[in-house]
């Protein structure tokens, strides 16, 4: 008689089986129910009232720091645009203005003087500038945008 040959199942299979098994059963061991007091405490309403034990802090005041004095000095105009690369503020004249006069240009603490050395309109020197008129004035330093100008 001829011996039949049958296949064992593999290994890994026996072991995904009985370790699916042993899973059920530690979930089923470790799963565990609410205590008494437990059930209690999720089935209570919450009361909307005041805490008994509220602290209250202290309300801070906020310090708004005082603006700066601007100077007592003359207005004569405003910046509206700096070209950067050229160095050059375009002011617009409030009073009149002359080269060779001595301006403070700034806003916030930040200003600086300079003695007035070219001043253009419509890229043609002049020596005098009018009220209601936009110039383009050499700066020494960085102005922006709104900075205001006074005759020192």
């Amino acid at each position: 008689m001829a011996k039949k040959r049958v296949k064992a199942k593999s290994p890994k299979k026996r072991k995904s089986v009985k370790s699916k098994v042993k899973t059920v059963k530690r979930k089923v061991k470790t799963r565990s129910l609410p205590k008494k007091n437990q059930a209690k405490k999720i089935a209570a309403p919450k009361t909307t009232g005041a805490k008994k034990h509220s602290v209250h802090k202290p309300v801070k005041k906020v310090v708004v720091a005082k603006k700066p004095v601007q100077p007592a000095l003359p207005l004569v105009g405003k910046i509206i645009h700096y070209y950067d690369h050229i160095s050059v503020g375009v002011v617009h004249v409030e009073k009149p203005l002359r080269v060779n006069d001595r301006i403070r240009i700034g806003k916030n603490d930040q200003f600086f003087e300079q003695d007035i050395k070219s001043m253009q309109v419509n890229r043609q020197p002049i020596t005098e500038a009018k009220k209601g008129q936009e110039i383009g004035l050499k700066v020494k330093k960085r102005v922006r945008q709104n900075d205001l100008v006074w005759k020192v």
